[in-house]
């Protein structure tokens, strides 16, 4: 995996080595610069883990929705039964 980035740096020198205010600020732009390995590991992990983690979160919603083919064939039960009670009357 390679990174390329501008870097931004501002030079001061402290009060008491110079008589007048001596500052400059400077970039740098590196292109190309390998990402240290850790830091590539450190990213695929994370991208797993929340891949993964949304992958759960799915399921244990698809657990919670109510079935509804039981919840059908619960409600013509008690209507099959219910005609039966009018029926038998």
């Amino acid at each position: 995996m390679m990174g390329s980035g501008l870097y931004h740096f501002k030079v001061r020198v402290l009060d008491g080595y110079s008589y007048c205010k001596l500052e400059t600020q400077f970039m740098f732009y590196v292109t190309n610069t390998p990402i240290v390995h850790h830091l590539d590991m450190l990213i695929l992990f994370s991208v797993a883990v929340l891949f993964g983690g949304g992958l759960f979160i799915l399921y244990l919603k698809y657990l919670s929705l109510p079935n509804r083919t039981h919840d059908r064939v619960a409600e013509r039960k008690r209507f099959q039964n219910m005609l039966a009670k009018k029926e038998s009357e």
